[in-house]
């Protein structure tokens, strides 16, 4: 065995020793990165729909009725104007 390859060897040991010593806690893998981050989507996604219908209840809708109002007392006078 030459000197890189001892080296190697060594230094797994050492690492093998200090994962026995210290196990690793919690979740490293990327599949919990990726549910995390999923979890990150899902959120935002919930937070989007909570925006989107904020709006709508509170700006687009009382927009429209004032409008449909609007367009029916137009259509009021307009024909009231031709009789």
């Amino acid at each position: 065995m030459n000197r890189k390859q001892k080296q190697v060897m060594d230094s797994l040991v050492r690492v093998r020793a200090f994962l026995d010593a210290y196990p690793v806690t919690g979740a490293l893998s990327s599949a919990s990165a990726e549910q995390s981050g999923r979890d990150m989507s899902r959120m935002e996604l919930r937070r989007q729909t909570d925006q989107i219908a904020l709006v709508l209840d509170g700006f687009i809708r009382p927009i429209v009725t004032i409008a449909r109002w609007s367009g029916s007392t137009r259509s009021c006078v307009r024909r009231s104007a031709v009789t």
